[in-house]
């Protein structure tokens, strides 16, 4: 295949990176347990037929339209792919034979990890048939560490998108497709081996010879389901520390919801007595004209601090009012570069802060369209500045990047501030790094983050600065 004369290069067709980004299916356990275990009896039983066998469970396991096996062969001094197993529409195309350089199967082996490939035909002419192959999830498998073969999945309709389960089952077939291999081979030498016995009863040495064989594979093939089980108890073993995983995350979800309840009561027997604190302090102002000089300047100062405190409780209950219901957003596509550029020169708090603030921007202009609620997105934004503000009471940088990652659009907000403490989780509710009173101000980020389907992380190392980093996908075509 002459690579130079196809439009399309490998790296058009491999999206190794969804498998990352790629929201991931449940896990359905239990069909997957009485697979693996039905494998293993046909394994012992009738090893000739584990290979189809595992394209059929990679078919039902992974809702695929089509599954197979390929081995890696030498056919007239040509290494070429045959279709050993198959499953679903392309089932009537067994034993079919590609070239190794045509074929997605050898990119796979050469790199010998995962290659999950959309409309491969681009770069792999020789795929190309009806119904085409629109996603391919492809997984090498081994004997003696070296890869012989490949275990694949197929989707013919754009609406089927594989994941990280997906990945992770094909993997765990891809060691039963090994142990069959292996064990198929032994069981076909020691067939072999008793054929020659019957027919040549007189060469003994060869015959010895051929057992001696026999008893090896049969050895391999022997520790090759030992392995097999010792990783099949290994998978239950995690599968049920995933199902204590997932009942934990479940417990907090109800612990959540239960917060927003309580956070809305709370909002409701709040409001009144604060608002009638107010209208008091207000009215004690008008008053104090009346009063003496120096009663005038202690109720002034008394005044003061209670309506800061009073702002205080009332931006915290609007804050509760906002967690305590679900939020509405009007999503548009947006230049994520000058929506930030836009928001920083918004930002009159840096030009009013005590200490110097150097601000650097790296924003490049030719950055793709992501999709975001503007009044949402910048209210993220301000906040995070401002936490980076008040981190610096003395000066310091603020510096904000934008740049492509993958198919993700990202967002660092750097500051040289006091950082925060490393056993502190400023995302949970009510925990702040600050001294002066708790908030909900970063939970409520990670809310509207996570609602514009993207990612907030942080890094920070106490007395060196905090790095906030916001991912959002690239908005698709329209």
């Amino acid at each position: 295949m002459n690579t130079n004369e196809l439009p399309f290069s490998l790296e058009d067709v491999v999206l190794n990176s969804e498998l990352v980004y790629r929201p991931s299916r449940s896990a359905n356990y239990e069909a997957e347990n009485e697979a693996l275990i039905a494998l293993a009896q046909i394994m012992a039983d009738s090893p000739e037929l584990i290979l189809q066998r595992l394209a059929e469970t990679a078919l039902d396991l992974c809702h695929a339209d089509t599954a197979g096996i390929s081995l890696l062969e030498n056919h007239n001094g040509e290494e070429v792919f045959r279709w050993e197993a198959l499953a679903g529409i392309y089932a009537d195309r067994l034993n079919n034979l590609m070239p190794r350089n045509a074929s997605p199967c050898g990119t796979t082996i050469d790199r010998d990890t995962t290659q999950l490939m959309y409309m491969a035909e681009r770069f792999f002419p020789a795929l190309k048939s009806e119904p085409p192959i629109v996603e391919a999830l492809l997984v090498p498998f081994h004997v003696e560490r070296q890869p012989i073969g490949t275990i694949w999945v197929v989707a013919h309709d754009e609406r089927r998108k594989f994941d990280r389960e997906d990945e992770r089952i094909v993997k765990s077939l891809a060691q039963f497709a090994s142990a069959g291999w292996q064990s198929w081979k032994a069981r076909t030498t020691a067939e072999a081996a008793a054929a020659v016995a019957r027919q040549q009863s007189e060469g003994l040495a060869a015959t010895n010879e051929a057992l001696k064989t026999q008893v090896n594979e049969s050895e391999k093939a022997k520790e090759n389901l030992q392995h097999l089980s010792r990783e099949l108890e290994r998978n239950v073993y995690n599968q049920t520390r995933e199902l204590d995983v997932a009942e934990q995350q479940l417990q907090e979800a109800h612990v959540q919801a239960a917060l927003g309840t309580a956070a809305a009561k709370i909002v409701h027997d709040l409001v009144n007595p604060i608002n009638s604190i107010f209208s008091l302090i207000q009215l004690q102002e008008i008053h104090l004209a009346e009063r003496s000089e120096r009663l005038h300047e202690l109720i002034t100062a008394t005044t003061e601090d209670l309506k800061q405190e009073t702002a205080r409780v009332i931006a915290l209950i609007g804050e509760l009012r906002e967690f305590s219901r679900p939020m509405r957003f009007n999503f548009e596509r947006a230049n994520l570069g000058k929506f930030v550029a836009k928001v920083i020169r918004d930002t009159h708090s840096i030009g009013n802060h005590p200490g110097r603030i150097e601000v650097e921007q790296q924003i490049p202009e030719d950055l793709p369209l992501v999709m975001v609620d503007n009044e949402k997105f910048t209210r993220v934004l301000l906040n995070l500045c401002k936490n980076a503000l008040d981190a610096m009471p003395d000066g310091g940088r603020l510096a904000l990047r934008c740049y492509l990652n993958e198919k993700h659009i990202c967002l660092e907000i750097e500051d040289s501030g006091s950082g925060i403490p490393k056993d502190m989780n400023v995302f949970e509710p009510f925990v702040t790094s600050k001294s002066d009173g708790w908030g909900l101000g970063l939970a409520v980020v990670q809310q509207i983050v996570s609602a514009h389907n993207g990612t907030i992380a942080y890094s920070s190392e106490p007395g060196k600065g905090t790095i906030f980093t916001i991912c959002l996908p690239v908005a698709s075509i329209p």
